[in-house]
């Protein structure tokens, strides 16, 4: 299994988590102080299986203070999420 945590300049940080069917959950990836610079793809040290049912969550922070909003971008500063099979 592979993760990438693909932020734009605004990014602060991003984790992943499994959550299993039975509830319990795990972190697979935490980035406290996401940079740019660096959106590598991160490989688990040890392969994971993981069981049918099983969602991947990821959560990502975005600086919008003032300053960082003058950073160009091409679409507005507005963030959402967008769930399966909708557009």
């Amino acid at each position: 299994m592979a993760l990438r945590a693909h932020m734009h300049l605004r990014g602060k940080s991003f984790q992943m988590r499994a959550v299993y069917p039975n509830g319990e959950s795990e972190i697979l990836l935490d980035i406290p102080k996401f940079d740019f610079n660096w959106q590598p793809y991160y490989y688990l040290e040890t392969p994971k299986s993981v069981p049918r049912g099983t969602r991947i969550e990821s959560t990502g922070y975005f600086d919008n203070s003032p300053i960082i909003l003058l950073i160009p971008t091409r679409r507005p500063p507005c963030f959402g999420v967008r769930r399966r099979g909708t557009r």
